[in-house]
């Protein structure tokens, strides 16, 4: 599931995970989390509403295990964390201590915003950009 742990060639924080395009210029929501799927989906908007499109993307995670922030911030430049970080947010988890490191790393990707508000940090197997249509 989880990729980016696996390069040993890379340099962490990595930047812009998602390609997004001046990823300063969106405002993220929490549109919906199901506990029961661990399923998280995060919306976007414009701030400049003057350029509202027919189309619009959102995030989705996948086997989502943490989540910090708040439900609303400015900025879709999601960075994945170091790998020290990563495991040590997992370890907060009830069940990850029977995990290795190398466990962690295999099926986890720390998702990281900074804003000026807050930082957001989601701990997912999985995560990725969808476009949609209006």
């Amino acid at each position: 599931m989880a990729k980016y742990y696996n390069d040993s060639t890379a340099t962490y924080p990595i930047d812009n995970v998602f390609g997004v395009e001046n990823p300063e210029s969106y405002e993220c929501h929490v549109k919906r989390y199901d506990s029961r799927l661990s399923y998280l989906e995060i919306y976007t908007r414009p701030l400049d509403q003057s350029s509202l499109q027919e189309s619009f993307f959102s995030f989705v995670f996948n086997a989502v295990e943490y989540f910090e922030g708040t439900m609303t911030w400015i900025g879709a430049n999601f960075r994945i964390a170091p790998p020290n970080e990563c495991i040590q947010i997992a370890r907060k988890m009830p069940y990850q201590h029977k995990m290795t490191d190398q466990e962690i790393l295999d099926f986890y990707d720390l998702y990281v915003v900074e804003s000026k508000q807050s930082q957001i940090k989601i701990l997912a197997g999985s995560g990725g950009m969808v476009a949609v249509k209006e």
